[in-house]
Parts: structure tokens; C-alpha cells; sequence
């Protein structure tokens, strides 16, 4: 439930909330029946003793902020099909850009394929300088607590190491418990045979033009829960490489993040040819431990000259390098001792842990040879965000194909769709507009899904009934305020594909 205040910043009980209250100051909140003592030790700090706290620090702002260990570190597949050699327009769908970027595609095998995006070399991803025009906490500073500030609706024994929050963002004060709500959702999905129903899962977005990274990765922890609070069914992240900005890498930031997610899915999107598969194997062992929710695992062949010579790997041959490292990988994951000379000589090599459950994989991909290429190794296959309706059911139809021509069952059909849900379709249109006014990331308008809860439900449901499963969303508006009341709303759409 969202209360009216005029302030716009998330914080936390346990970080400095009485910047204007006076020293000595002491009030009593109400949580669902029992007493909080909150005390103002200084002008600038109020203290909700439910547990001990972890230490804290000031910026130059004199907001207090977590360090770094407390906070949480959160794109994916956007493949397009061109011939070999062909210059080609291609958006930077793992992040924003400002405009459409002009690449030449050297591919080998024949195959004519781009899976990854390039990032502009010139600023830190150039994400936000045009597009938003916005370098830092997008919300005013928080103000005054009344004494004797009443708050319901969260129970203090609850708030465990996650910690209350109380989140004050567009004239409105809510407490949100820190504890995750996974007790009313279904953690497992069913498989692409299923079409009664659409998933909705997050694709949180990993780079931020920010003055602090502290603030970037506030703001994924932040978007994280609100997305669980809505309900939502996934977790995933991108992956990406020498991009020279503020772009937080998954499996630190995964971890963080799974502490905040529950026991629903969750995963990341690695890029194969840059990894070494023992090292993977390690990583997503570590991370499928930490969750007791199912791990998937995303890839794609990732693409840019300027990613791959960063990490010394070369652009030619990354086709077989994916297939070799897919198959390393899956024999790590499930114990075995591996001997191999591709994609590197391994000698001897087991992985550990191991797992606590077989690890899903999901292949990205858009061009034909891919979409087979996913049907035959893939559990599941996800389509790029940039496709229309007509684009996304055709492609449906390749994938379908070639499980059926391999031989394999038809796995999950997922799909990412950038979107923006507003109070109604004015409200929607407010905040998108403006973006797409300025070439939102090279994307197709028909792709974006934009509008009040109806009208997004009805677009979700337009794609199950072409037989997707699952939409990956992410939100395509910078503000952060604006971001979190959409994930709320997201809550709406979910409810009402579910018929509840």
C-alpha cells in the first residue's frame, strides 16, 4: 500500500532517515501490533533497533548509503539476421544507446548471424547522456518522519538480514518487508507444450550512466525486489564485456540478488565463447547453491570486435567454440571428469559444487541456423526483443520446427519485450514517449510493449496465444521512481493473465 508523502528516495529503516528531526528526538511506530523504538541519536540518523546493523557511511551529500557488501549488485539475447560481410544498423540491445550503431558482421561457417550488440566506445555506454539525462539519484531527497510515525503492515520479526525498507517515491510512503513473498507463487513453469498460461519474468537491466556506482547498484537491488513484490516468476541477468562503464557483472551481482529473489527461477545469460568452461561450471555450481529455486542458465554467441578482442578471444570460429563449451559444460555440471582439447585443452578437470539439481539451458538466438542450433542443444529458446508480432510468430514456427525435425519436444518459448506500464494509457504514453521520440535503442515501435495493465495484459496474452511461455521483460524507462511503479503494476497484468 503506497501512503502520500512529497519525497521520491528509497531508504532503509536501518540507514539514516531523521536528516531533519532533532537530536534526543523518540518515537514509538506501530508494526502490526508490536513497538519499534526509534531513537534519533543526531540530527541526521534514527535507529529502528530489530537487529544489530551493519555499519554505514556518509557521502558528500550527507545521505547515509550501504557500503557496498550490503548492497546488491541485476539483458540478454538480441540477435538479427544478415548476410556475411553485410553492414548492417544494429541497436545495442544488451544496454541503451542513443542511436542505432553501423557494424560490419563477419561470421564463419556460413552461418550470417549476429547475436550480441556493440556498445558506443565513447562515454560509459552512452546510456543515459541523451536519452534521460540522468547521472544520479533520480528521486529527491528524502524529508522529515513525523514523531510518532504509525506504519502497518510489516511484521519487525520478519525483516531477518534483509532488512525493512521503507521506499517514499512519487507523494507516496510504503514499508516493505524485507523478507521475500515467495509463499503464494508457483516456482517451477511449465514446458513449451504449455500455452494455458504466460510467464512473466524479469530481465533486469545490468548498465547505468551513474556519478556513484553505489547508486547503480542500489537501484538493481531496488528493481529486484519490487519485482518480486509483483510477483513476478524470474530472475535473470546479461552478460557483457569491456564496455569501459558502470555495466555490473552477473555473478556477483546474481548473488547479491538471489539472497532478495526466494525460491523461484533464476539465472544469467553468459556469452560462451568468451568463457572458460571450468571456471563456468564452477561459477553456476556456487550460484545454484545459493538459490533454492531452479538455476538456468541463458546463452548466446555474443558478437562486437571491440568485447571479444577485450577479453583476447577471436571473433572467427565462435560458433564452435559455443557448442564445444556447451558440451564441456554440461559434463562438469553433472559430475564427470573431463579430457578435452576443445574449446582448450583440459586435462582432468571436474567442477565443483556440483549443482543441486540439473541446471536449465536457454539458447538466444534469431537468425535460422541459430533458432536450429537451439532447438537441437537448447531446453529452451528465447527470441529477441526487436521482433514484431508477425516476426515473433513466424519464428515460433522455425523453432517448433526444428524440435520436431531433431527429434526433441518442444521446450520453453520465451521472448523479451522492453515495456513500460503506466497508471492508464496517458500515464503510459507520459513516460515513454519521450524515449521513443529519441530512437529507443534501434527497437521497432510495434516491439515495445507500452500502455495501462489492460493493454499490457492483452499484449502478453497476444503472445501466448501464438504460443510463446514466457516474456522476459525490462523496463525501458531510466527514472527510477518511474520503474518501480510499473514493476507494481506488473503485479496487475500478472494477476490478471492468471484470472485471479
Amino acid at each position: 500500500m503506497w501512503l502520500p508523502s512529497e519525497n521520491c528516495r528509497p531508504i532503509h529503516l536501518a540507514e539514516g532517515v531523521g536528516d531533519e528531526l532533532e537530536a534526543g528526538t523518540i518515537g514509538i511506530a506501530q508494526v502490526q501490533g508490536r513497538a519499534a523504538l526509534q531513537l534519533v541519536v543526531h540530527a541526521g540518523f534514527v535507529e529502528v533497533r530489530l537487529e544489530p546493523l551493519p555499519p554505514f557511511g556518509l557521502h558528500g551529500d550527507g545521505q547515509v548509503v550501504q557500503p557496498a557488501e550490503h548492497l546488491g549488485i541485476r539483458p540478454e539475447v538480441e540477435p538479427g539476421q544478415v548476410e556475411e560481410g553485410q553492414q548492417v544498423a544494429v541497436a545495442d540491445v544488451e544496454e541503451e544507446v542513443v542511436r542505432p550503431l553501423v557494424v560490419a558482421v563477419l561470421e564463419d561457417l556460413g552461418q550470417g548471424e549476429l547475436e550480441h550488440p556493440l556498445v558506443e566506445a565513447n562515454g560509459a555506454l552512452d546510456i543515459c547522456a541523451e536519452q534521460c539525462d540522468m547521472v544520479d539519484a533520480p528521486c529527491r531527497r528524502a524529508g522529515t518522519l513525523a514523531e510518532g510515525t504509525q506504519v502497518g503492515g510489516a511484521d519487525p520479526f520478519s525483516f531477518g538480514p534483509y532488512r525493512g525498507q521503507v521506499e517514499v517515491c512519487h507523494g507516496e510512503t510504503v514499508l516493505r518487508s524485507g523478507e521475500p513473498v515467495i509463499s503464494r507463487f508457483e516456482s517451477r513453469f511449465g514446458d513449451g507444450g504449455d500455452t494455458g498460461s504466460m510467464h512473466i519474468g524479469v530481465s533486469e537491466r545490468s548498465g547505468y550512466d551513474v556519478a556513484d556506482v553505489r547508486t547503480g547498484a542500489r537501484w538493481m537491488v531496488e528493481r529486484v525486489r519490487a519485482a518480486r513484490d509483483a510477483g513476478l516468476e524470474s530472475l535473470f541477468l546479461g552478460d557483457h564485456h569491456s564496455t569501459g562503464g558502470a555495466y555490473y557483472q552477473n555473478m556477483p551481482m546474481l548473488g547479491r540478488l538471489l539472497a532478495e529473489w526466494g525460491d523461484r527461477p533464476a539465472g544469467a545469460l553468459f556469452l560462451l565463447p568468451l568463457w572458460h568452461p571450468v571456471l563456468l561450471a564452477e561459477q553456476v555450481g556456487t550460484l545454484a547453491s545459493l538459490t533454492t529455486g531452479r538455476f538456468i542458465l541463458q546463452c548466446s554467441l555474443g558478437g562486437g570486435d571491440d568485447q571479444f578482442g577485450g577479453m583476447g578471444i577471436p571473433l572467427r570460429g565462435r560458433v564452435a567454440r559455443f557448442e564445444s563449451t556447451l558440451t564441456v559444460l554440461r559434463r562438469l555440471l553433472a559430475g564427470e571428469e573431463v579430457t578435452t582439447d576443445e574449446p582448450l585443452p583440459i586435462r582432468a578437470a571436474r567442477a565443483g559444487p556440483l549443482p543441486p539439481e540439473p541446471v536449465e539451458v536457454w539458447i538466444g538466438a534469431s537468425a535460422p541456423a541459430a533458432i536450429e542450433r537451439a532447438a537441437r542443444l537448447g531446453d529452451g529458446w528465447i527470441a529477441a526483443p526487436g521482433l514484431t508480432p508477425g516476426e515473433a510468430a513466424r519464428q515460433i514456427e522455425q523453432y517448433r520446427a526444428g524440435c520436431a525435425a531433431h527429434g526433441r519436444p518442444v521446450g520453453v518459448t520465451a521472448i523479451r519485450r522492453d515495456v513500460h506500464v503506466g497508471a492508464d494509457h496517458t500515464d503510459a504514453r507520459r513516460v515513454a514517449d519521450p524515449i521513443l521520440a529519441r530512437g529507443y535503442r534501434g527497437l521497432p515501435p510495434e516491439s515495445l510493449v507500452v500502455g495501462g495493465a489492460a493493454e499490457v495484459s492483452q499484449a502478453f496474452a497476444d503472445l501466448s496465444e501464438i504460443g510463446y511461455t514466457h516474456v522476459l521483460m525490462r523496463h525501458l524507462a531510466d527514472d527510477q521512481c518511474e520503474v518501480l511503479a510499473s514493476y507494481e503494476r506488473l503485479g496487475d497484468v500478472r494477476s490478471d493473465l492468471l484470472g485471479e
